[in-house]
């Protein structure tokens, strides 16, 4: 029988570990894509890499698979993908996973922090009582308490659009109409304003 400490060895000799200074180096180019595979509510307390993907390690398989509809079009099979997590673990075992499924060039990172404390470019998020994420948030934790049609339906929608995301405005933070052509993040908007008056 597997303990964790297996499986993250196998994780460690299947996915190389670069140096921090070697993937900065790589941060902004066209070919390349960062990934934090930590939870939202660590990531919202530190940040993460600027520019990073944000997907849990749980759902990896489903961002990474173009058959699902919630694959993230970032992720291709022709792009590096360099994962971080909180020490390196996770982004690991994420790595072995996007290996097991194809991805050739995978890299882990390690921690953030480690990417922080170098001088790697970093964002930061807020997230207000109010935002599409918090109401999204607040209908999951209703756990077996049954819900409409129409309140279930959007959640679908409104899922893949966190999936599927907008680099510039992630629904997470919308906290107030668009006033750019960024058509996803209009619908988030749209959505929201949805999911308060099902809520009603």
């Amino acid at each position: 029988m597997k303990t964790a400490s297996d499986f993250l060895s196998e994780a460690n000799n299947a996915v190389e570990k670069i140096d921090t200074e070697a993937a900065i180096a790589r941060h902004g180019q066209a070919n390349v894509v960062f990934i934090d595979v930590r939870d939202g509510k660590e990531i919202d307390s530190t940040g993460t890499i600027q520019g990073a993907q944000r997907i849990p390690r749980g759902f990896i398989e489903f961002a990474a698979d173009e058959s699902t509809d919630f694959h993230n079009k970032e992720i291709t099979k022709d792009k590096e993908i360099l994962l971080v997590c909180g020490a390196g673990g996770m982004a690991a075992l994420a790595g072995k996973t996007l290996k097991e499924m194809g991805y050739t060039t995978v890299f882990n990172v390690g921690g953030f922090q480690t990417w922080k404390d170098a001088g790697g470019p970093v964002e930061s998020f807020i997230i207000e009582q109010n935002s599409l994420f918090v109401v999204f948030s607040k209908m999951i934790r209703r756990g077996t308490r049954q819900l409409s049609n129409a309140i279930l339906l959007k959640q679908i929608e409104v899922m893949k659009l966190l999936v599927d995301g907008c680099k510039k405005h992630p629904a997470y933070r919308a906290i107030r109409p668009a006033t750019g052509n960024c058509e996803p993040y209009v619908k988030m908007w749209d959505a929201r304003l949805e999911l308060n008056k099902l809520e009603q």
